[in-house]
């Protein structure tokens, strides 16, 4: 971890950059056809089309300022307790929260079709898997994803290189200076987006936080459409519909996974 307020705790050294842009240049060719991976018919009903939430970008890729909707509707990010509105589920530790009445669907899939701005090589992959992510459900999720990926690696080659050129003429960091404040940001995250607010008093000190995590956001969708999975499947054997179930929710990659473990004796 070497990240710092206002920068980071130690420059990195040019041959740890020179290292890591050979390790890029070794795995982008994988990263380039690991959608190949993700194909797959969608042989289970449809789903309901999802209510994708993301942000509108604003020069700095994954950041924003303002939200948009499938449905064209949009709202800026500071306001966000105005529109994004949790409630406590009675039968789960969970959140459940909807954004103008309706569940979002946020993640790789959302981002992708709402616009987000992709590299050329990216935007050739999903050419190729356009059907396959366009308007489709989340179990696309993962194939969006794979796009990234790619993208992802692609621009970090990117940013190396622009190290190397800089060099040690960089500015440095900033000093920050603690102060009373209150404020509210995004990004989104790989899980999609994650809103973050904070307030402080005058010697910096935290008085108050709200994090809204992508899984948080997702929850009610998820629920949404394991149930209507289910009916769409009623009357399948066991192994297909739990099948199906599972590669659903993993489609949707909740952060929940990270830490429960089912083991059957």
């Amino acid at each position: 971890m070497n990240l710092v307020l206002g920068g980071l705790g130690q420059r990195i050294p040019r041959d740890s950059l020179l290292c890591l842009r050979d390790e890029l240049d070794a795995i982008i060719p994988a990263c380039a056809g690991a959608y190949l991976l993700f194909r797959s018919p969608f042989d289970f009903p449809p789903l309901p089309g999802p209510n994708y939430l993301a942000l509108q970008e604003a020069g700095v890729p994954f950041s924003g300022h303002e939200f948009h909707t499938r449905d064209g509707h949009g709202f800026p990010v500071e306001a966000y307790r105005d529109f994004v509105v949790e409630r406590v589920l009675p039968h789960s530790h969970a959140k459940s929260a909807q954004v103008f009445g309706q569940h979002p669907c946020v993640g790789a899939l959302a981002r992708i079709n709402l616009g987000t701005p992709l590299g050329a090589g990216a935007r050739e992959l999903l050419a190729k898997v356009q059907g396959e992510i366009i308007g489709q459900d989340m179990r696309g999720n993962a194939l969006a994803q794979a796009i990234e990926l790619y993208q992802a690696a692609e621009r970090a080659r990117e940013l190396v290189q622009e190290l190397l050129e800089i060099g040690r003429e960089g500015e440095g960091n900033t000093t920050v200076q603690p102060g009373s404040g209150v404020g509210s940001a995004a990004c989104e995250a790989p899980r999609g987006v994650l809103i973050q607010s904070y307030a402080f008093d005058s010697a910096g000190i935290c008085t108050a936080a709200d994090v809204i995590t992508p899984t948080s956001l997702n929850q009610g969708a998820l629920s949404g459409d394991l149930l209507a999975l289910a009916h769409g499947m009623e009357g399948a054997d066991s192994e297909r519909l739990v099948g199906a179930l599972e590669r659903l929710i993993r489609s949707y990659a909740p952060c929940i996974s990270c830490a429960v473990h089912l083991v059957r004796l």
